[in-house]
């Protein structure tokens, strides 16, 4: 039984996100204006930036998460169940041992700059998640990505800058499976990178 007494199996097909909605809190919160510098230093599996099993309605933008040095770790990071979460407006660089993002469940990541990474994104579901949550990144700029990463075909992904080696391979690798990636490969012309420019 789940916490409201009824019946679940693993194979549930009810909508389990939606029904613990209104059980959880931390809705509508604001986290802007953050730098973040050499975080989870004794971590090895975390995010920077985490939204994980809150409410509704949260917003990051205009944070900065740069120079990650562990292995495994994500700038920002939507986890556990987290659904409607605006991630808007933010940079994440210099994390070459792990991913700029993780995007789980429906959630949007729009207009943020990457640079410097391992890998750009992990987009999948959580264990007992619906198979056709619609995640949406779009008009991102990702520059120096290691690896593409993963996508899952019920997501959008669309109008976004991508100029590093694998970003065409990972486009096609996912065409195959069914996923739609309709972004562009260009060079954004950003001045100085390395340096924060």
């Amino acid at each position: 039984k789940d916490f409201l007494g009824e019946d679940l199996s693993l194979n549930d097909n009810r909508v389990y996100a939606e029904r613990c909605a209104p059980f959880l809190h931390a809705r509508n919160n604001l986290v802007e204006d953050n730098l973040i510098i050499n975080a989870l230093r004794r971590l090895n599996d975390g995010s920077a930036l985490n939204v994980s099993g809150a409410g509704k309605g949260n917003i990051v933008r205009h944070n900065m998460v740069r120079d990650l040095v562990r292995h495994n770790l994500v700038g920002i990071r939507t986890d556990d169940w987290q659904r409607d979460t605006l991630i808007t407006n933010n940079i994440v660089m210099n994390n070459i041992h792990g991913r700029a993002f993780v995007l789980k469940d429906r959630n949007i990541f729009i207009n943020n700059i990457v640079y410097n990474v391992g890998q750009m994104i992990t987009n999948r579901p959580y264990p007992k998640q619906e198979s056709f949550v619609d995640s949406q990144f779009i008009r991102n700029i990702v520059v120096d990505a290691t690896k593409y990463g993963g996508i899952l075909k019920e997501s959008t992904f669309k109008d976004n800058i991508y100029f590093f080696a694998d970003a065409e391979k990972g486009i096609l690798r996912h065409k195959k499976k069914g996923a739609n990636d309709r972004s562009v490969i260009a060079d954004p012309l950003f001045a100085d990178p390395a340096n924060g420019d």
